[in-house]
């Protein structure tokens, strides 16, 4: 038996050379907040949507009657189709469609706003 402290078994990993792990404390849970900590919840303020013009020349120039005939997107999609799988570019016939209509209607819109300031 041992008589001192220092002739006590030593566990292998500390008798090998390597370091024993250290304890790591975990950080305390936070504490479940008070009523008299909680801040009131301030609700938001709410602006009043602006209006837009009712003039007539108003209404013309942010929507266009613009009637777009099917063969026209039709055409302009399949241009659109090509020249995205000539790029090698994802996409599918939904998508230049719609893409065709959109680009016929800006043109459009741009050919009547020049049309008015003449």
């Amino acid at each position: 038996m041992p008589t001192n402290k220092s002739d006590t078994a030593v566990p292998e990993t500390a008798a090998m050379g390597e370091a024993k792990p250290k304890r790591v404390r975990k950080p305390a849970a936070p504490k479940p907040p008070t009523e008299d900590s909680l801040e009131p919840v301030k609700e938001p303020v709410k602006k009043a949507p602006r209006r837009k013009a009712t003039t007539p020349a108003a209404a013309e120039e942010t929507a266009p009657d613009v009637s777009l005939s099917t063969e026209d997107i039709s055409v302009r999609a399949y241009f659109i189709g090509e020249h995205r799988q000539s790029l090698g570019l994802w996409g599918d016939s939904q998508g230049d469609w719609i893409e065709a209509e959109r680009q016929l209607r800006s043109e459009a819109q741009g050919i009547a706003a020049s049309l008015r300031r003449k």
